[in-house]
Formats: C-alpha cells, sequence, structure tokens
C-alpha cells in the first residue's frame, strides 16, 4: 500500500510534492547553501613552514642529518607526544632562542 501525498501537505511544507509536482513558488522552494569556507591547506602550510624549517635546522645541527630526516626525526617526536607538529617545531625555536641564564 503506498503512501498517499496530498496536495495541501506538500503545499505546506509538511510533505515533499509528489513526483510530477512542482514545488510551490510562493514558498520560494528550499533557502540557497551558501559555500563552506575552507581555508586553502597550501596557505596554512605556507604558514608555519618557516617555524618548521627552523625546528629541522635545530635538528639538523644536532643530530647532524639531512633535511629529510631532520623532517622525519621532528614528525615522529610529534606522533610520539602526540603535539601537533607545528606546536612542537615553535616549541623547540623558543627554547633555542631563549637568552641563557647564568
Amino acid at each position: 500500500m503506498a503512501l498517499e501525498v496530498d496536495e495541501p501537505a506538500a503545499i505546506l511544507g509538511w510533505l515533499p510534492p509528489p513526483p510530477g509536482v512542482a514545488a510551490p513558488s510562493s514558498l520560494g522552494g528550499d533557502p540557497p547553501v551558501p559555500e563552506p569556507t575552507v581555508p586553502d591547506p597550501g596557505q596554512r602550510c605556507a604558514e608555519f613552514a618557516p617555524v618548521i624549517e627552523q625546528a629541522k635546522g635545530i635538528i639538523m645541527a644536532q643530530y647532524r642529518c639531512g633535511p629529510d630526516e631532520a623532517f622525519e626525526i621532528l614528525r615522529g617526536m610529534s606522533q610520539h607526544a602526540n603535539v601537533k607538529l607545528r606546536v612542537l617545531a615553535e616549541r623547540m625555536v623558543q627554547q633555542v632562542s631563549l637568552p641563557s641564564i647564568r
């Protein structure tokens, strides 16, 4: 047994209009849905690239390795500590750039 959809209910918006019946124009149909604004991932990466590069430099100097290996070390440290890579890089750079107290 098929569910009967009456036109007044469809006009009031309680139910979708039956097949073959257009939505009433007086209600204007569904309001337009704005496109979600998603930040460009490349822009975010570029924003944090300098501090990550500095952290890589610190690791390269300490472990005497290349940039790719330094990034892998940084990434492993980030995963092990469960801290975002950029946050870990910022902390490393702050630690190195603080003046020593003697």
